[in-house]
C-alpha cells in the first residue's frame, strides 16, 4: 500500500473495522504523531493546541490525557476538534509566553515610537525585536449604512501610498472617548451623518508581529444627518456604494484598505 494511502487510513480506521495494515516503511500514523509531539514535557505552546485536539479526534480523549503531558486546564476546557469545530483561542495562563528580559524606546517622532524589545522564549532562545507602537487607545473603522443596501465609503489621499484611497471612515480615539462615542464623532466629520445605532463587529490588529495596535470595526445604522468640523486638510469626498455591487466594488484599484475590505465583509455577514 503506497504511504500516503496509508496515512490516509490510519486517520479513519476504528478497532472495529479490524487490523490496521501495516505500516510502509518510514512512514508515521498521524494519531501517533500526536502522542509523539506532547508527551517530550515541553512547555505547552498554541501549536500544541491544535495537535492536541487533532489528536483527541484521532485516539480518543482518555489515551491522549494517559500519553501526553497537556495541561489538564487545557485538556478540560475544549471538546475534541470535529469537521465543523472552531478553534478557541488559548488562555494566557495555558501558554507558556515569551519573557521580557529588557525594553527601550529607541526611536519617537511625532506620531511614531520605535521599541526595543528582548525576548527569552520557552525552550531557552533568546532574540531582539522592534515594535511600532500605537496610541493607548486605538482606533475606530466605522461602516456608515444609509439604508439596509448602501454604505458610505470616503476617497481621501493617503500619504504613506501616495494617492487617494477609497476605504471606510476611521480615525483614532480621543482621550475620554469609548469606541462607540470615537466612532459617531468620526461619522460626523467625514460623511455628515450621526448613528442612533452602533455594533462593535471585530477588533483588528495591523501586522501584530510589529505594530502594537488595534482598530475597532463599528457598524452604524440608522443615520441622520449631523455635521461635525474634522482635522482634514481638504474636503472629503463621500463615496455612496451598493452592496449587491460588491464584485465591483472589489475591483476597484483604488480600494485597497485591508481593514475597509475586512470590515464590510463582517458587515455582509450580520446585514444578510
Amino acid at each position: 500500500m503506497p504511504r500516503r494511502e496509508w496515512h490516509a487510513l490510519s486517520k479513519r480506521h476504528n478497532a472495529a473495522d479490524g487490523p490496521l495494515p501495516a505500516r510502509p516503511q518510514g512512514a508515521t500514523p498521524i494519531r501517533q504523531l500526536c502522542v509523539m509531539a506532547l508527551a517530550k514535557g515541553a512547555p505547552f505552546t498554541a501549536s500544541h493546541a491544535l495537535i492536541w485536539r487533532i489528536g483527541v479526534a484521532l485516539n480518543g480523549t482518555e489515551s491522549m490525557m494517559r500519553y501526553t503531558s497537556v495541561p489538564a486546564k487545557f485538556q478540560l476546557k475544549w471538546p475534541p476538534l470535529t469537521g465543523a469545530g472552531r478553534i478557541d483561542p488559548i488562555p494566557d495562563d495555558v501558554v507558556t509566553k515569551p519573557k521580557i528580559v529588557s525594553q527601550q524606546l529607541i526611536a519617537e517622532t511625532r506620531l511614531f515610537r520605535v521599541e526595543q524589545l528582548g525576548l527569552e522564549f520557552s525552550n531557552g532562545e533568546k532574540r531582539v525585536y522592534e515594535r511600532l507602537l500605537g496610541g493607548k487607545t486605538g482606533s475606530v473603522l466605522v461602516i456608515p449604512m444609509l439604508d439596509d443596501e448602501t454604505v458610505l465609503l470616503i476617497r481621501e489621499y493617503s500619504a504613506g501610498s501616495q494617492d487617494y484611497q477609497l476605504a471606510l471612515p476611521k480615525g483614532r480615539m480621543e482621550p475620554g472617548e469609548d469606541p462607540l462615542q470615537a466612532a459617531n464623532r468620526e461619522m460626523q466629520e467625514e460623511v455628515g451623518y450621526a448613528a442612533r445605532e452602533l455594533e462593535i463587529l471585530k477588533t483588528f490588529t495591523i501586522a501584530p508581529a510589529y505594530i502594537q495596535h488595534h482598530t475597532y470595526a463599528i457598524l452604524a445604522r440608522d443615520l441622520y444627518p449631523q455635521q461635525l468640523v474634522g482635522d482634514e486638510p481638504e474636503p472629503i469626498e463621500v463615496v455612496p456604494w451598493k452592496l449587491s455591487d460588491w464584485d465591483n466594488l472589489i475591483a476597484q484599484p483604488d480600494f485597497t484598505e485591508a481593514r475597509s475590505i475586512a470590515a464590510l465583509c463582517l458587515a455582509r455577514n450580520v446585514l444578510t
